[in-house]
């Protein structure tokens, strides 16, 4: 999930066309780039803050919103616009409401002064289906006069402990899967001969050497894995697969979410090691398909040169096979 829960602040100041002649309004001071800004802070707790979490409808999020007036005049009138979506303002300043849009009048700004109103949200944004995520979000909008300025704030909404327990009850239907693939690769396949069909040739690469010793021992055990029929990798395997099957297996509860990353890392960091033999495997099956069209290619080269190419049976399946 790599989408952000806050959508981008914006802070503009727009004039109408030819109202500036009318009415000019106040002067900001030299560098200053808008005359009057606004900001939207989050407050609470680490996870009230929290832009990129999945907060639970229902759930209040409180903002401080400021506004400034970088000008050198008095600024009068200036009003707060705040505008919810898929929530519902219950407080601004000391008004309280429950609406998805409030107007708050804010009382004469200074010159470099700033008004702060404390702002609180109750989520909604609930979508029909519980196990997929919604979006809230909350417009501050500052009007002085001709000068405009605004900026927005964002939560991802949705119920994590039903949607991680959707996701937990997919894998835990296939884990038999995973339990019996490994079983699969512990077994010897008996229709295959035990041996290389063809004896590999000499004076390769280190590289090469170490490859075929792992192929000639898996060919040897008709593609029985060793390392995954060890007496320490079947323990710990069976020990994952208990804890993967506790874990995924569990009852729906408010709390599931919490420890999620924490329970994965140490599941992760308990596979390492089947995951570098996974790896090595694939290694080294890559470095026998580079040998073998490598090899494919002298021989089409030399016959070539001796002369009209015969026709090699299996040569097609053998360069497919080599690149697949």
């Amino acid at each position: 999930m790599k989408s952000l829960a806050v959508i981008a602040p914006l802070a503009l100041a727009t004039a109408l066309p030819g109202a500036a002649g009318a009415n000019p309004g106040p002067v900001p001071p030299p560098g200053a780039e808008l005359p009057i800004t606004i900001s939207v802070e989050r407050a609470g707790t680490e996870a009230e803050r929290d832009m990129a979490a999945t907060h639970r409808p229902g759930s209040v999020r409180r903002l401080i919103v400021s506004v400034h007036n970088a000008t050198v005049s008095q600024l009068d009138g200036v009003a707060l616009l705040l505008k919810a979506e898929n929530a519902e303002i219950v407080a601004a300043g000391h008004h309280g409401t429950t609406e998805a849009e409030t107007r708050v009048l804010l009382a004469p700004l200074l010159p470099g002064a700033t008004q702060t109103i404390d702002v609180a949200v109750m989520l909604s944004g609930k979508p029909a289906d519980a196990a997929r995520t919604g979006f809230a979000s909350l417009e501050a909008r500052a009007e002085a006069g001709l000068w405009v300025s605004w900026q927005s704030a964002g939560w991802r909404v949705g119920d994590c402990a039903a949607a991680y327990h959707a996701a937990l009850g997919t894998l835990h239907q296939r884990l038999p899967q995973f339990d019996r693939a490994v079983d699969n690769a512990r077994a010897a396949d008996k229709s295959l001969p035990g041996r290389f069909l063809f004896k590999p040739a000499q004076g390769g690469s280190r590289e090469e050497a170490a490859a075929l010793r792992v192929a000639g021992t898996l060919a040897s055990r008709r593609g029985a894995d060793p390392f995954l029929a060890a007496k320490d990798t079947r323990w710990y395997l069976g020990q994952i697969y208990r804890d993967l099957e506790e874990y995924t297996g569990q009852p729906a509860n408010p709390m599931i979410c919490t420890g999620a990353r924490d329970v994965a890392d140490f599941l992760g960091k308990y596979a390492d090691r089947v995951v570098k033999y996974a790896d090595g495997i694939e290694g080294h099956a890559e470095t026998l398909r580079l040998a073998a069209a490598a090899a494919i290619a002298d021989t089409w080269a030399t016959l070539g040169a001796a002369g009209p190419v015969p026709d090699l049976a299996g040569t097609a399946a053998i360069s497919a096979s080599s690149t697949g």
